[in-house]
């Protein structure tokens, strides 16, 4: 995910418009992680897999202007072999959720 200073302009422009048009800062949909995500114990590929099925589930595909990339990138992470190339790639899916205001919830 970008830490930089147009993307944390550009993330303040949009919630400053939801709330002028009266709306939350995040979407009401959420990827819901949390029961699974800090599990030590679990697989790598059981904790990837079941973040691309969560993904797929919450609805938010079928909201996102950026639909395209998103399930390529689904498709990418699905297939990624070592927890650095996820992460890589879920900085990637992490971006458009902030531009989509969608919350990843792992905590």
């Amino acid at each position: 995910m970008p830490d930089t200073p147009d993307h944390r302009a550009d993330m303040h422009r949009l919630v400053q418009e939801r709330r002028g048009q009266g709306l939350p800062p995040w979407e009401k949909t959420k990827v819901r992680l949390k029961d699974f995500w800090n599990e030590e114990d679990m697989p790598f590929k059981e904790k990837r897999d079941r973040f691309v099925q969560r993904v797929k589930a919450s609805g938010w595909l079928e909201k996102s202007e950026q639909a395209e990339e998103l399930e390529c990138l689904l498709g990418e992470i699905g297939d990624t072999e070592t927890v650095d190339d996820f992460d890589w790639v879920l900085g990637l899916i992490y971006d458009i959720a902030d531009y989509d205001r969608i919350w990843i919830e792992t905590f």
